[in-house]
C-alpha cells in the first residue's frame, strides 16, 4: 500500500512544474515575426534629415530585441545652393580646377580642401558624358558674373535637375555650411 503525504504531494507538485518550466524555457517562446514597412521620404532635401517607418509583428508577440529600426538619418551631405548660369571671360574665372567631375564628385573634392571655399562651379559639359564638365573652385563672388544662357541641365538620371556649364560660361554653386 502506497501511501501519500502532504509533502510527497508538494514535492510531485514543485518538481512537475520545474520539468514544465524548463520545457517551456529551453523550446522558447514561438516568436512572429517583424514586418517593416518601405522607408519613407526623407524630411530634408539636404542638411540631414529623417525618414521614419512603420514596423508590425507578424503575431501577437515578437522580439522586441530584434525589433528593426522605425526612424533614420539621411540625407546628411551640406547642402549647396545653384547660384545660376554665368559667363566665363578673358580673366579666366576658374581659378582652380580638379579635372572632370559629376557635381557630386566636384563638391566632395571641393569640400576635402582646407579652407573650404564659398564657391564651386561646372563649366564646359563633357559631349560623351552629360553629367561631367571642368570642376573649379574659389571663394568669388562668382555670382555676380554676367548671366549666360547656355548651361545644362544634366540628362542623366542620376543626377536629376543637376546643371553643368556650357562653352564659355559656368553653373556656380555656393556652399552653404
Amino acid at each position: 500500500m502506497v501511501y501519500y503525504t502532504m509533502d510527497n504531494l508538494v514535492i510531485g507538485l514543485v518538481v512537475v512544474l520545474l520539468l514544465v518550466a524548463a520545457w517551456y524555457f529551453l523550446s522558447g517562446p514561438s516568436y512572429g515575426e517583424w514586418a517593416p514597412a518601405s522607408w519613407g521620404k526623407c524630411s530634408a532635401p539636404c542638411g540631414g534629415g529623417q525618414q521614419t517607418r512603420s514596423v508590425t509583428c507578424s503575431t501577437d508577440l515578437c522580439d522586441p530585441l530584434t525589433k528593426p529600426l522605425e526612424m533614420q538619418k539621411c540625407n546628411e551631405i551640406d547642402c549647396v545652393e545653384y547660384k545660376g548660369c554665368y559667363k566665363d571671360s578673358t580673366q579666366r574665372v576658374l581659378p582652380n580646377t580638379i579635372g572632370t567631375r559629376n557635381k557630386d564628385e566636384c563638391y566632395k573634392a571641393v569640400k576635402s580642401l582646407n579652407p573650404v571655399p564659398n564657391y564651386f562651379g561646372l563649366q564646359y559639359r563633357s559631349t560623351t558624358n552629360p553629367g561631367v564638365a571642368e570642376c573649379w573652385y574659389g571663394n568669388g563672388p562668382y555670382d555676380t558674373l554676367g548671366a549666360a544662357s547656355n548651361c545644362i541641365t544634366t540628362a542623366d538620371p542620376k543626377y536629376p535637375g543637376y546643371v553643368t556649364g556650357g562653352a564659355w560660361s559656368n553653373a556656380v554653386y555656393k556652399i552653404n555650411g
